[in-house]
């Protein structure tokens, strides 16, 4: 059954979690408004959404701030949502699921209709950012890329929760 009223909010510094918002928009039924929270002074009115849909990059072991800001600002109001949470993040496995743990408050993850991680990218980076990510990748022999298969499967899980 497709969802009414949807909201995908995020934060996207450089490009991967935008890309990952955006491949949902297209897979999406209904209504769907899209809000990067980098890019953005005010917020939608939350109250006017069925469903929120909100991701965030993982970068130096946690979510980016301004999300974990807005999911603890918000979360009384997200828990009477129906709510999908998903990360970016360049592990996989259960270091991917770690990190999906930490990133939201556990309320909002037992709430949640699906939680998932879609891989990250070292597009967009600094230099200095490059350096690291390239180290740390050789080190722990990650493979950067996103998941189409995996973003497909959440839109549908969406898509198929009441």
């Amino acid at each position: 059954m497709p969802m009414d009223n949807t909201l995908i909010i995020y934060s996207s510094n450089h490009g991967t979690v935008d890309k990952c918002a955006r491949e949902l928009f297209k897979l999406m039924e209904g209504k769907v408004d899209i809000c990067n929270l980098s890019k953005r002074e005010t917020l939608p009115d939350l109250s006017k959404y069925d469903a929120v849909i909100i991701g965030g990059a993982i970068q130096e072991g946690k979510i980016e701030e301004v999300i974990s800001a807005f999911c603890a600002e918000h979360l009384n109001l997200l828990i009477s949502k129906r709510l999908a949470l998903f990360i970016s993040c360049v592990h996989r496995g259960a270091e991917a699921e770690r990190q999906l743990e930490i990133a939201f408050p556990q309320e909002l993850r037992e709430h949640a209709v699906v939680c998932d991680y879609f891989g990250g990218e070292v597009s967009e980076l600094n230099l200095w950012e490059r350096i690291v990510t390239t180290q740390m990748m050789e080190k722990e022999e990650l493979e950067v890329e996103l998941s189409k298969q995996k973003i497909r499967r959440f839109a549908k899980l969406i898509a198929e929760t009441k």
